[in-house]
């Protein structure tokens, strides 16, 4: 045990859908089952999936959509006009 109540073998445990996650993304790429783009959408769907598994609600879903917006939207301005340069 660590200092606390955490208990380092239920921390793995959970941490294991995420790292089957990357794991399948990348053997996917690697494999040529996929290609990098499709390797991200299927990520991103597995990734929802397993949201869904661990509990999370329909609002939480859109909190983190519009997070991901306010995330992507800045960064895809600052390529736009970088190309427009």
């Amino acid at each position: 045990m660590l200092s606390g109540d955490i208990d380092i073998r239920s921390v793995a445990v959970s941490a294991i859908g995420i790292l089957l996650v990357i794991v399948f993304v990348l053997g996917g790429i690697w494999f040529g089952w996929f290609t990098p783009t499709e390797g991200a959408g299927a990520g991103a769907f597995i990734g929802l999936g397993l949201g869904l598994v661990k509990g999370m609600r329909y609002k939480e879903i859109i909190a983190a959509i519009f997070s991901v917006g306010r995330t992507s939207a800045p960064i895809l301005l600052l390529l736009v006009t970088a190309a427009l340069f």
